[in-house]
This record gives C-alpha cells, sequence and structure tokens, in this order.
C-alpha cells in the first residue's frame, strides 16, 4: 500500500520539456524510467512536497496501471479507421434459392495494424439491423441462405480495437432454375402450298428448339 501522500490526484511532472497530468504513481514510473540510472529511489513534485518511492515499487504500480488500461503507452498518433472490403468466396453473384452462400471480409484491413472485428447484416432492407458476427480469424467468414428470388445487399461492418468503423456491402440475386416445358415445331418443307382433298402430303417436323 502507498504512504498516504501517493493519493490518486493529479500533479505536474517534469522531464525534457513535458508536462502531463497523471497519478503519482504512474508519473513517478515515468520519471524513473526517463532518469535511465537514476539512483535506487525517484522522486516526483507535488505542490512542494517531496515523495519517494523505491524503484520495485514504481515498477510494480506502473504494470498494474498497463494492465488496468489506466496507462498505456502513447505515441502520438491518432487512430486510423479501418477498411471494410464484402465479397462472396469465389467472386459469384448469381445463385440458386436456399443455397448457402458463403461471405468474406478478405481485404479488409486497419492501417494501425490491429486486428478487426466482423459484422454481417445479410439483408440491409428488410427493416432488420442484424449484426451476425463473421470469424474473425478466417477474415470475417460466414455463411446465409436466401430462399425466395430476388435481389439482396448484405452489409459487412469491421471495428477496430479503438472502436473505428467502416462499411462495405455486396448484392447477390437469386434466381432458381426454370422448370417449365416448351415445345417448338419447326419444319422446311412448303406450308403454303394448296392442296385437293385426299391428296397425301408429306412434311419433315423439328423439335430441336424446344426447352425443358
Amino acid at each position: 500500500m502507498l504512504p498516504p501522500a501517493t493519493e490518486q490526484r493529479g500533479f505536474g511532472v517534469r522531464g525534457e520539456g513535458m508536462e502531463s497530468a497523471l497519478p503519482v504513481a504512474g508519473a513517478a514510473l515515468i520519471q524513473m524510467v526517463r532518469s535511465r540510472g537514476a539512483g535506487p529511489t525517484v522522486r516526483a513534485r507535488r505542490s512542494g512536497t517531496k515523495l519517494t518511492h523505491s524503484r520495485p515499487l514504481c515498477w510494480l504500480i506502473g504494470l498494474l496501471l498497463l494492465a488496468s488500461g489506466c496507462l498505456h503507452p502513447d505515441d502520438g498518433e491518432a487512430n486510423q479507421p479501418p477498411k471494410a472490403k464484402a465479397d462472396t468466396e469465389g467472386g459469384g453473384r448469381t445463385f440458386e434459392p436456399g443455397a448457402e452462400i458463403w461471405f468474406t471480409g478478405t481485404g479488409s484491413r486497419d492501417p494501425d495494424g490491429t486486428y478487426l472485428e466482423y459484422f454481417w447484416d445479410f439483408d440491409r432492407n428488410d427493416q432488420y439491423d442484424e449484426m451476425i458476427i463473421g470469424d474473425i480469424n478466417n477474415n470475417g467468414r460466414a455463411s446465409h441462405p436466401y430462399p425466395n428470388e430476388g435481389g439482396y445487399t448484405a452489409t459487412l461492418t469491421v471495428r477496430d480495437i479503438d472502436g473505428a468503423e467502416d462499411t462495405a456491402t455486396v448484392t447477390v440475386t437469386i434466381k432458381g432454375e426454370s422448370t417449365s416445358l416448351r415445345a417448338i415445331i419447326t419444319t422446311n418443307d412448303e406450308n403454303e402450298a394448296t392442296y385437293r382433298p385426299g391428296q397425301p402430303v408429306e412434311v419433315d417436323f423439328s423439335a430441336t428448339d424446344s426447352t425443358a
């Protein structure tokens, strides 16, 4: 337990021209690291009062602050939002009703180099905001079938560890194969001639243009 003088209040820390407001423990850790080779103690200035802690204790406090998220290194650069890209595996755009369609976020990236979370809404026009979680270890891979014919737009949202997001869409068409029969009869013979009743007539027909 720290002495009462080290209660968590902000105070000024001066080092190489930099000033910041941090809790006593974090400031002491920073001043200790900047001193590089100072004696076995580090001193933090607060309203004219000199505070002295042992070096191992400061390291322990600093590690605890880092682990809890209260203190973290700051390189001075703002977080850059991720870039989303949505597609289907294989790049197909037309599928049959009920077919299992695999979607992927391959090509999505975070300029800061951190990992991404993937969330899918497989039909943004159905008035429901879905957040189907994609496989973060496989570029957000996820599957979805569409039972009815029509056009559907799937929306991918990617999120980085700082909460920044970006979206991308991919549109697919669901269309079933035709099951109707159509018979087409054709002939190359004369079909406008006039014949007398009882006169035999020979005509060659073809049904090769029929469809099933």
